[in-house]
């Protein structure tokens, strides 16, 4: 084996941030188990304190029902920020899904306010702008497709030094860089019986009616073959930028 080899067989690690006990990596944690990932996942909002600095090859911060601009309830949330923050100081790849793109954008300058245009829920086409031609995390997928949705929040304004990857129709900001670190507001992660339980919270606010979330819940049903697609393309270019994480790691640490 040569050392390059050896490098490339390490396991790489990911650290999970889940903020809603309703939110975990769905579909994506059946993936990651496949590329033999290590996954460790933290609950802050059970109590669990997250760490100052990351000591894994990657980080994803999920989605939740709480607002970006909820601090004063969940003060946590700052410390996501501070995380995130430092992920993209030492170039550690790092992906931010729904609520944790909007907590990324504010801890890299940008800004997240109500949508102006209302609940986003279902699927959405998201469209591939031309910075994203290169961009390793939407290597291999269509210029548009399809993707799972649910937000109120929107990113009204891209951090100062991100690239802007991917828009949408209702709301424009559907996917950014910065560095090492990437935001997305749809949810690459979940299946359509997730998108049926999250449904209910949207009909318990008045958000659409029960009719109206069944049809939505139906189009997921019928396009899930094409919205895996590309989800899995993302999940695994995520898992390649984490391997070669792994490997930059690894050598850093021998060259000590």
């Amino acid at each position: 084996m040569t050392e390059n080899d050896r490098l490339r067989s390490r396991e790489a690690s990911l650290l999970v941030i889940e903020c809603d006990e309703k939110c975990d990596l769905d579909r994506f944690s059946g993936w990651l188990a496949d590329a033999a990932v290590q996954v460790e996942v933290f609950r802050p909002h059970r109590g669990q304190k997250l760490p100052t600095k990351l000591d894994h090859d990657g980080l994803i911060v999920l989605g939740g029902e709480l607002s970006a601009l909820d601090d004063e309830h969940h003060p946590w949330l700052a410390d996501i920020r501070s995380l995130q923050r430092s992920a993209h100081h030492d170039s550690i790849p790092s992906l931010g899904i729904c609520l944790g793109a909007q907590l990324l954008a504010q801890a890299m300058g940008g800004t997240v306010e109500p949508g102006e245009d209302g609940f986003e829920i279902g699927l959405i086409s998201v469209q591939l702008r031309h910075d994203a031609e290169r961009d390793p995390l939407f290597n291999d997928v269509d210029t548009s497709f399809l993707a799972p949705s649910f937000h109120m929040d929107a990113i009204t304004r891209l951090p100062p030094e991100a690239q802007w990857l991917a828009d949408g129709e209702t709301y424009l900001h559907q996917a950014f860089r910065t560095g090492t670190s990437w935001g997305v507001q749809f949810h690459p992660e979940i299946t359509p019986s997730r998108l049926r339980r999250w449904n209910r919270i949207a009909e318990s606010l008045g958000a659409a009616t029960k009719e109206d979330l069944e049809a939505i819940a139906q189009r997921f049903d019928d396009e899930d073959s094409r919205v895996e697609l590309s989800s899995n393309r993302i999940a695994a270019n995520f898992i390649s930028l984490l391997r070669s994480s792994a490997m930059t790691i690894e050598q850093a640490k021998e060259a000590l």
